[in-house]
């Protein structure tokens, strides 16, 4: 191939991917996409996140934490089991304060319990079981489409896994810190593999793996059973309105 036909290809794929039809390429994705999710029955996985945000002045807040996710569905019902544990680092005013947090979330069906220890601390919340975080692609596609202004991208490889690439610009909002960001959804579970987060500087201020992923495995329904800690208090927030309700 000439470099000249190589430009031509080039040019012609990225004049492709900025065309309208584009965005009927993303809702045939999106169909596709919860077709492919429609069909698990159960997966575990590990997944690992961070973010360094930038607050301004001399002030950040940095992140990483790791854990495991377990899911399972149960005619409509989708239970699931995450566990994480994490390093933060906030600086104000010249001063670093770091924290260590252990947190599980668990959701039998109705409702979604978070329970966390930070540095000792532990806390328990009760709340309606938000579909976003059980999967619910049409719902997480919904959100994207809220945010950000979506493009699909050349296809790529996670993990060995095939992905198609989404990629969100935000809506003139100068407040977002994320004002690019790239979701990779795996073409055999429709899962939500990869994210990346950039500034409006280019800088990568988030990011989310999710690997060692195993569908339609056996998981003990016990593991979606909350039982509150000894001596917490769950604060229980499911008939209030609202996101803290859902």
């Amino acid at each position: 191939m000439t470099v000249l036909t190589r430009v031509t290809v080039v040019s012609a794929l990225l004049a492709a991917l900025a065309t309208p039809a584009s965005a009927d390429r993303i809702d045939d994705i999106e169909k596709e996409l919860i077709q492919a999710h429609a069909k698990l029955k159960s997966y575990t996985a590990k997944t690992r996140t961070s973010h360094d945000f930038d607050m301004g002045g001399d002030g950040s807040s940095k992140s990483s934490d790791k854990g495991t996710h377990e899911w399972m569905r149960q005619s409509d019902t989708v239970l699931y089991r995450i566990e994480s544990t994490g390093t933060s680092v906030t600086r104000m005013g010249g001063q670093d304060s770091t924290s260590l947090t252990k947190s599980t979330v668990i959701c039998d069906g109705e409702y979604m319990y978070v329970v966390s220890d930070s540095d000792g601390h532990k806390s328990a919340i009760k709340s309606k079981a938000d579909p976003r975080t059980g999967g619910d692609l049409a719902l997480i596609m919904e959100g994207l489409r809220d945010e950000y202004t979506l493009k699909v991208l050349v296809d790529e490889a996670v993990n060995g896994q095939s992905c198609y690439v989404i990629e969100g610009t935000t809506k003139g909002r100068q407040d977002h810190p994320i004002t690019r960001q790239l979701t990779y959804f795996s073409k055999e579970t429709g899962l939500a593999v990869k994210m990346i987060g950039y500034d409006d500087a280019g800088k990568v201020v988030f990011s989310s793996d999710t690997t060692d992923i195993k569908v339609n495995v056996p998981i003990s329904s016990e593991r979606f059973e909350f039982k509150a800690p000894a001596g917490v208090t769950v604060t229980d927030l499911s008939n209030m309105p609202g996101p803290a309700g859902q």
